[in-house]
């Protein structure tokens, strides 16, 4: 390998300049201007070699210098306007060839050096590329194509189509020395992973590398077919639902203007709304669309009859918001307009009839009723000795542990038990006392 030394630029994690692509990267005051001065200096435009970290820096672990680079030429530099004088440096490079970092292979972490300012280090070039095999080019080229097949459909802009479709007919031409060239190209314009990129930089042999990008346009091809098939079914779940609002819309309204216009035709015959035509018979069953506008308008009605402030109100406006925003085919459509209703008819029982509300719940068959007339005719004496024995097999057979809550309810009816008992010995010894 023929070396060098060249002035390291660290590119900051996670950009990568792979060869023959181009960025622009923001840099700090003193690198920036240790750029202008290697400007100022050479005749021609100077060369850099810029360096990916493997890692990005964070407090536990300090960043990592890759060891291959790209030795990168400097096409311009933007310095901070007078405005802004904050702002960094821009410096536009275009990638040229690998190299290798040697100091990068003796040590594992970034040289205090390298962080702050350009230093010269020695590099190394790869040998001179050899000729990848024809079955590998065909591998290669046959994946590249399927990926700028599936980029070209599933981009929405025109021009990024064209250039898509203009990259696929340089592949289908394309000699077998070339092939490496554009495998670079191809990984460095498709938007992929940090390390699949790193591993191309990483790999100076033709053959190895054109497999690697073989396998990485499969897995960029894969992804991309997955993630548009997920989107189409999404879309096509939502349009469908769409289509189904839209097309019930639309069928109001041809139903209305339908109304409206047989209306019209009765009036103008002379036939009154309430007769009964010989072309054509009304129902009440017909007019589903006012119908269901008159169910809403008398349920918001009764909502707006409740107390301001009250608790059935507040419950009230809220279940009519979720009304208003669930479709009238939907399941919880009617169940939210139950709901309403009844909670309505409650709040009414108790405002008109505080007894009508009791009546109606004690109406319905709840689980393990016990009805009125059996309980009065075999009562429970609570003075008998065997009733809190009594009262704890209940309690465990109608409910399963809740230990806790059985022994303070035992300790409650043993209070009202001795206070019964205490009663009835007050008024003995009163009764007693007068005689």
């Amino acid at each position: 390998m023929a070396s060098s030394k060249l002035p390291v630029l660290v590119l900051p994690h996670p950009l990568i300049l792979l060869p023959t692509s181009r960025f622009t990267v923001p840099v700090s005051q003193s690198i920036g201007e240790a750029i202008l001065a290697l400007i100022d200096e050479s005749d021609a435009l100077p060369v850099l070699a810029a360096i990916p970290l493997v890692n990005p820096s964070s407090e536990d672990k300090s960043p990592v210098l890759s060891e291959w680079g790209t030795a990168a030429r400097v096409l311009r530099l933007a310095r901070p306007t007078l405005r802004n004088p904050r702002q960094p440096y821009l410096v536009s490079l275009h990638g040229l060839t690998r190299i290798r970092l040697i100091a990068a292979s003796n040590t594992n972490s970034l040289p205090p050096e390298l962080a702050t300012d350009l230093s010269l280090q020695e590099i190394e070039y790869p040998p001179t590329e050899r000729i990848p095999s024809r079955e590998t080019v065909d591998k290669f080229r046959h994946s590249a194509l399927r990926l700028l097949d599936r980029l070209a459909k599933d981009s929405t802009q025109h021009a990024r189509k064209e250039t898509y479709q203009k990259i696929a007919g340089m592949l289908e031409d394309i000699t077998s020395s070339r092939a490496p060239w554009m495998a670079d190209v191809l990984v460095g314009s498709i938007d992929g992973e940090y390390a699949d990129k790193l591993a191309i930089l990483s790999t100076p042999d033709t053959e190895a590398r054109l497999t690697l990008a073989t396998d990485i346009f499969l897995k960029q091809t894969s992804i991309s077919e997955v993630s548009k098939k997920i989107a189409t079914a999404v879309d096509e779940s939502l349009s469908k639902q769409q289509k189904e609002f839209f097309l019930r819309q639309q069928l109001a309204a041809i139903t209305r203007e339908l109304q409206a216009l047989t209306r019209s035709n009765g009036t103008s015959s002379g036939v009154s709304p309430g007769t009964p035509s010989d072309n054509s018979s009304s129902s009440e069953l017909d007019d589903d669309e006012q119908h269901e506008a008159d169910d809403m308008a008398d349920l918001k009605r009764r909502i707006e009859a409740m107390e301001v402030g009250s608790e059935e109100r507040k419950m009230g406006v809220r279940e009519w918001r979720r009304l208003k925003r669930i479709p009238q085919g939907s399941v919880e459509h009617g169940v939210i307009r139950s709901y309403v209703r009844i909670f309505d008819l409650l709040a009414c029982m108790t405002i008109n009839h505080p007894g009508l509300q009791l009546e109606w719940l004690s109406s319905i068959p709840w689980p393990n009723a016990v009805s009125l007339s059996s309980e009065v005719q075999s009562p429970q004496p609570i003075k008998d000795k065997s009733f809190l024995t009594a009262a704890r097999v209940q309690l465990d057979a109608d409910h399963f542990g809740l230990e806790k809550i059985k022994k303070r309810l035992i300790e409650y009816l043993a209070v009202v038990r001795l206070k019964e008992l205490n009663a009835e010995r007050d008024s003995r010894e009163e009764e007693a006392r007068k005689q």
